[in-house]
């Protein structure tokens, strides 16, 4: 049974899953997983000079089991009101193989993982790169000075029933 407290997972504890976990995990227990021990290790050091409770986990997103393990783990230590997945990788990172099976099949396994043990009214945030959308028909007015000055709403903006609310 999970406990009262309020809990916060970030996926992905990298420049933005950090500037995230700080920004919310005041007051709550912050869990911080990524596949990277230094990347880890650095966040929660990070987090606790800040005054923050945090608990690590080693996980790959790909690989379904590590993430409902880790799913499992935090909603019986906390409950969670928010998880964030920041996790990704870019090209130079990984193959094409790779990218596909942590960007897309990993983001699946988050959400399938964690929307089983959030409890109602609770919010669930993956945050990915607009570069696949980039190249989709839908994208082919913008240039990259147009990215660069709105960061993609021009593009959101045309998705007139949104799957998503973008703030």
């Amino acid at each position: 049974m999970a406990s009262s407290r309020s809990g916060l997972l970030v996926l992905g504890a990298g420049g933005m899953g950090l500037a995230i976990a700080r920004r919310l995990g005041a007051g709550r227990l912050v869990f911080l997983a990524d596949n990277s021990p230094k990347v880890l290790d650095f966040a929660a050091s990070s987090l606790r000079s800040d005054g923050h409770e945090v608990q690590t986990h080693i996980v790959d997103v790909s690989s379904n089991d590590s993430v409902k393990n880790l799913a499992k783990i935090a909603s019986e230590a906390a409950r969670l009101n928010a998880v964030v997945n920041t996790a990704g990788i870019s090209p130079g990172m990984g193959t094409a193989r790779r990218i596909f099976e942590v960007n897309l099949l990993g983001t699946a396994n988050v959400i399938d993982a964690f929307l089983e043990v959030m409890p109602p009214g609770s919010s669930l945030i993956s945050i990915a790169s607009l570069v696949a959308f980039l190249s989709s028909p839908d994208a082919s007015f913008i240039n990259g000075a147009d990215f660069v000055i709105d960061g993609g709403a021009t593009a959101a903006s045309r998705f007139s029933d949104p799957i998503l609310e973008l703030v």
